[in-house]
């Protein structure tokens, strides 16, 4: 038996609803790529689309009127991108016989569309994370001369000369930053950090800090948000696991590098950005996974399906920076 086409499959709102009580859900909350590449709803599963580049975008334009009447009008080059989405999904048997001893003790379909999503939206996150962490699709990239876990390092200088070269590649102050937890825990505290938030003072004298929160850091690195990365994959090969392999968890965000990217969050396509997430919903695809089930005599049970259909790209490179070398793990 054959999966059905999705028009046959039963849509499971009831599900849906429920699968945020379940620990996988919490698991999800350190996932960064929606952050890092903004949704935009595509009308149609593929297509172009134009980009503004920054250089038009800032150019000096006459703006007075002509003795005619008219006024200067725009003639902007802009170049152009393409967006292909892709359907993606995952699914999960759910056994009559397993589901009925387990009945008093939790719902068994939700536990299933739980683990579809949560690797559904695993291999979403790994879609943006990967690429973003390469310097090859970034406008520059720099190691740091001391690792920020460690004595004597100066992360605020660090981070104020990438956003200068940000700035410099394409006329934009980089306004989000994405490091690993790990790193984000160090900076926390960092001395130098500590250091600026004593003497910035409150009107009662200076503050006596012993440790930063996440506002803080948003304010000394001034960056409207900063992004913590905190999800792992175990990377151990699939089908392995029966030759004594053990749990190998890698994260995802490497703690070694921190990026700093301009990102634009309204959805205006013309506009300046690093990335971008296309999601295509014709079809009934949701970005976070649409929940449907359909029977399988075969396993003589039900399987619950999640799937969505999005694309995840580069815009622009030089709207962001890499800084590396900035986590070293204590020996």
């Amino acid at each position: 038996m054959s999966a059905p086409s999705p028009s046959t499959a039963e849509p499971r709102a009831d599900i849906a609803a429920t699968l945020e009580s379940y620990d996988l859900a919490a698991s999800r909350q350190g996932f960064v790529a929606f952050e890092i590449a903004p949704v935009f709803d595509a009308p149609r599963v593929s297509g172009d689309y134009k980009v503004l580049a920054a250089d038009q975008l800032l150019q000096d334009h006459p703006t007075e009127r002509a003795p005619d009447g008219s006024y200067r009008r725009a003639d902007f080059s802009v170049g152009e991108k393409s967006y292909s989405t892709k359907e993606r999904g995952f699914e999960v048997p759910v056994d009559d016989n397993l589901k009925q001893q387990y009945r008093d003790y939790f719902d068994a379909e939700a536990v299933a569309a739980e683990i579809a999503r949560d690797v559904l939206l695993r291999q979403c996150e790994q879609k943006i994370v990967t690429p973003a962490q390469d310097t090859s699709n970034v406008g520059g990239n720099t190691g740091v001369d001391t690792q920020w876990n460690a004595a004597n390092s100066t992360p605020i200088d660090d981070v104020l000369a990438a956003m200068f070269e940000v700035r410099g590649k394409c006329g934009l102050m980089p306004n989000t930053m994405v490091l690993d937890i790990l790193l984000f825990k160090h900076l926390l505290q960092n001395d130098q950090i500590l250091d600026r938030l004593s003497t910035m003072g409150t009107s009662e004298g200076r503050r006596d800090v012993k440790i930063a929160n996440k506002t803080m850091l948003e304010q000394i690195f001034d960056v409207e948000r900063i992004v913590v990365a905190d999800s792992q994959k175990n990377a151990v090969i699939p089908h392995q696991h029966a030759s004594n392999a053990k749990l190998n968890l890698q994260p995802l965000w490497n703690p070694a590098k921190v990026l700093l990217a301009h990102v634009d969050r309204r959805n205006r396509l013309q506009m300046p950005t690093f990335a971008r997430t296309f999601h295509w919903a014709d079809d009934g695809s949701e970005l976070m996974g649409r929940v449907e089930s359909y029977r399988d005599e075969r396993v003589r049970g039900d399987v619950v399906r999640v799937r969505n259909q999005l694309d995840l790209n580069i815009v622009m490179e030089e709207c962001a920076y890499l800084l590396t070398g900035c986590y070293v793990a204590p020996e």
